[in-house]
């Protein structure tokens, strides 16, 4: 704790590590959205040309995960992405306590954001890659081939 640390940021801390409940709804959504960027389905797409499909392709793909592979796999990487979320509260917290000026405010936000990218890149690549038995990956593999 600083001299200028009167117990509010470290409250605030613990407010921010707790994870959004949005993100029940959020993260299925980008995770089916990160496998169609991915795996282009031919299919999907010419049935949405002939509009056989009425809702979103997003929201149809999360249909098909969930029928295919079962409501779990909607939140693959879940667990990784609020690692991520986690590290950057960590990371951001010491500039919270000092009096910095806004360049420096700047660039240490940059670098909190370049420290955690490989772990948002792994929650994606575990998003689009884990439900498929020859390139599932863990977060382990996903680490190292993102830092690679």
């Amino acid at each position: 704790m600083t001299k200028y640390d009167d117990g509010s940021t470290v409250k605030q801390l613990f407010k921010d590590l707790v994870p959004s409940p949005t993100l029940l709804l959020t993260y299925p959504m980008f995770m089916a959205n990160a496998r169609l960027l991915v795996y282009k389905d031919p299919e999907l797409m010419a049935m949405r040309k002939v509009q056989k499909i009425r809702m979103p392709l997003v929201l149809h793909k999360m249909k098909d995960i969930k029928h295919v592979y079962g409501v779990a796999a909607l939140y693959r990487g879940a667990d990784v992405n609020i690692l991520h979320s986690c590290a950057k509260v960590f990371l951001k917290y010491p500039l919270t306590s000092c009096d910095v000026g806004p360049k420096k405010k700047a660039a240490y936000r940059y670098a909190v954001e370049f420290i955690t990218y490989p772990l948002l890149l792994a929650t994606a690549r575990i998003a689009v890659y884990g439900q498929d038995p020859i390139l599932d990956c863990g977060l382990q593999q996903c680490f190292e081939e993102t830092v690679k």
